[in-house]
């Protein structure tokens, strides 16, 4: 099928604008699903809700008052429309449990300045998904303010999407989408040129418009899947 003007623009946008470019402490803003949303739908209380990453259920709060474990958007609430469209996902999307994982404060943080991302364990967009670190000083959060333990220390790690027995259904395309965003903004500010041995990346890989070509590729089949599991 060959695509009309405004794909093609939403495309040029989706690869040319990186959402998470410049995120701040102050930009970023309140997820509106609650906690205890969350907790309802998986049968837990809200205190009783581990990280997807570590397992662990941290003290709910620290001396400052703020929580040690986050719902947190994986595209952020400041996306534009554009880069949204060309995800096929809408506006309501971004509050979406779908657009949501359960994470320490400390890999919230790395996760939305891109120092790491979920990368897939066999072929891309296909499977489950683990933790990757684009840089080696960057593991050095701790997981939370006062924790001894440091993000770091789960490096390769999986994401568990089972919460209390049940799949968490997420929007495969929004990971892959900061997963490739992260690669490409790494590759360019440090020479990033090698992917991880365990996981096979080759669909980031290549010249500029190969690398561009594949994506947009592997992101027809991933919005496939996202609507199966719907």
């Amino acid at each position: 099928r060959v695509k009309n003007t405004n794909e093609r623009i939403e495309e040029e946008f989706l690869l040319n604008h990186d959402p998470w470019n410049n995120l701040t402490a102050t930009s970023i803003a309140k997820c509106d699903v609650s906690k205890t949303v969350f907790a309802n739908t998986y049968d837990l209380t809200k205190d009783t809700i581990p990280c997807m990453i570590s397992g662990i259920i941290p003290p709910t709060t620290t001396k400052n008052q703020k929580p040690n474990i986050k719902l947190a958007h994986i595209m952020p609430r400041s996306t534009k429309r554009n880069i949204l469209s060309a995800l096929t996902l809408d506006i309501f999307d971004i509050d979406s449990l779908r657009n949501v994982l359960v994470i320490c404060s400390g890999f919230e943080e790395a996760f939305d300045r891109q120092y790491f991302s979920f990368v897939p364990n066999s072929n891309p967009f296909a499977g489950g998904f683990i933790v990757k670190f684009w840089k080696d000083e960057f593991k050095n959060f701790p997981l939370y303010p006062d924790c001894n333990v440091n993000i770091g220390d789960y490096d390769g790690k999986p994401l568990n999407l089972c919460v209390n027995g049940k799949m968490h259904t997420i929007f495969r395309r929004a990971i892959s989408y900061h997963t490739f965003m992260s690669f490409r903004k790494w590759k360019k500010d440090i020479m990033y040129l090698s992917l991880p041995t365990d996981c096979d990346l080759s669909v980031y890989e290549g010249g500029y418009k190969t690398m561009r070509e594949n994506y947009l590729k592997e992101l027809n089949k991933d919005i496939n899947r996202d609507s199966e599991e719907a």
